[in-house]
């Protein structure tokens, strides 16, 4: 069950993260088998190709966003990312970072 409790960054909480290929459809990312049931405090697209390429995601206020990934470089979001949307480039990498703490709940 998704939430939208944040754990603090950077005092002392551990971190879990995951990557993602090939996104060709929604990514809800607080429904993770394994992960927070909270959104990921951090992404970061990683864009191996020789062109611009988009990510695009919904935050937790439910607005959808999109960032074009110059070629052959990483860009960071560092806020809570809610779902990978549909429309990102499948060739881009995606690595979510999720802090934890005491409180924290995990899925299935």
């Amino acid at each position: 069950m998704a939430n939208d409790y944040q754990p603090q960054k950077y005092h002392g909480n551990g971190t879990v993260s995951a990557t993602f290929t090939g996104v060709s459809a929604q990514v809800d990312l607080r429904a993770q088998s394994g992960y927070p049931t909270h959104a990921p405090g951090r992404v970061v697209a990683s864009n191996p190709e020789a062109t611009s390429s988009d990510i695009v995601y919904t935050d937790l206020k439910g607005n959808s966003n999109t960032f074009g990934v110059p070629a052959a470089s990483v860009h960071t979001i560092d806020e809570p990312v809610a779902t990978l949307e549909a429309g990102t480039v499948d060739t881009i990498d995606i690595t979510a970072t999720w802090w934890i703490d005491s409180v924290t709940r995990f899925n299935p």
